[in-house]
């Protein structure tokens, strides 16, 4: 799941005209489109029991702030897109989303919109405190950073899969601690001459992008298979081991990622099944290791190509050359060594020879 802050991009309105338009709008029932969009809306810690006196005590007390242009922040809480959560869900993780920013007993609304692929509830909460009127800022402004804390403790309790790239997640211990990203394993030097020299991509390059997250995301060998093919890749046992074909380059599948290994494969998806790859797959077409410089590289390798192709013939012109000077020469060695070895003594040239 995931927790989103909206920024204020009209500070020109007034409080009663921003605060009323957010009302209006997440408590809207349907959508531009006439979609169904707001399917179960809640109120916490209002005295007004309707939802135009809500609307007006949260505009009242807002106003109070003097100095705060617009005291009531707005966020949005979104599940994944199989996930639904039930409204006593709903309940439980606005109020650890509250107590997590230190504004438990303040004005709350809370609108659940169904008209995308995700469920997702806006939070509406007024940051003045309803006994003092002070304007509360949660975490010295760091709520953002909060809010990616908070969102690990509500996957935790509720049992919601985290994002791919969740920033906290709960450990062992009970204690939210900060995932270390994980870093891609880079091309081998091999690959990187292979780039540095024709400026396109190895095979191990588009490997990684096109393979990773297909196999990554896979739940089966079937899944595996089907996603590679429809990428223009085929995975393959040999030996031990495991392949993926770029084309014809075959690529050690290890060196996509090291947990993609045949014995970590077969742990995750159980024991190893082969695809079928008969039918004609995507070709791969090579791709250039930058677009942005991808016209300077084929100007830098066409001259590259000009000055090789000088050099070339330079050396053929060079070697002819000398060719000729040596034959040229030959017949006046020649000459020059029998006319020396017949002035030696025959002891002299019985040594020699």
């Amino acid at each position: 799941m995931i927790l989103k802050k909206f920024k204020r991009t009209n500070l020109s309105r007034t409080k009663r005209a921003m605060i009323g338009g957010i009302f209006d709008y997440v408590l809207s029932e349907k959508d531009e489109e006439g979609k169904d969009k707001c399917v179960w809306s809640t109120a916490l810690n209002f005295i007004a029991a309707t939802s135009k006196g809500q609307r007006a005590e949260m505009i009242s007390l807002a106003e109070e702030s003097i100095r705060s242009k617009m005291p009531c922040a707005h966020w949005m809480m979104s599940w994944n897109e199989n996930e639904i959560p039930t409204e006593q869900q709903i309940t439980e993780a606005v109020q650890m989303f509250l107590k997590g920013m230190g504004l438990e007993g303040h004005q709350t609304l809370v609108a659940v919109h169904a008209n995308t692929q995700n469920v997702h509830a806006h939070i509406l909460v007024n940051r003045v405190h309803p006994d003092t009127f002070q304007v509360i800022q949660p975490h010295n402004g760091f709520d953002i950073e909060a809010a990616h804390r908070i969102v690990a403790a509500i996957e935790k309790v509720q049992g919601w899969k985290p994002q791919k790239n969740a920033r906290y997640r709960v450990d062992e211990n009970n204690m939210i601690v900060r995932n270390t990203p994980r870093k891609r394993q880079p091309p081998s030097s091999k690959a990187q001459d292979f780039e540095n020299y024709t400026g396109a991509k190895s095979a191990q390059r588009i490997a990684q992008k096109r393979a990773h997250e297909l196999i990554d995301n896979a739940t089966s060998w079937e899944e595996l298979h089907t996603g590679l093919k429809e990428a223009g890749l085929r995975f393959e046992k040999k030996g031990s081991g495991a392949i993926v074909f770029v084309g014809e380059i075959a690529v050690k599948a290890s060196s996509i990622d090291r947990k993609f290994s045949m014995g970590k494969l077969c742990k995750r998806l159980g024991e190893y099944q082969p695809g079928d790859y008969s039918a004609s797959m995507l070709k791969i077409e090579p791709e250039p290791l930058s677009k942005i410089a991808e016209a300077q590289w084929h100007e830098y390798t066409n001259a590259r190509k000009t000055a090789q192709d000088a050099h070339k013939m330079e050396k053929e012109e060079l070697q002819k050359s000398n060719e000729i000077a040596l034959a040229e020469i030959m017949p006046s060695r020649r000459r020059t060594r029998k006319r020396l070895l017949q002035t030696l003594p025959n002891m002299g040239l019985n040594l020699w020879v």
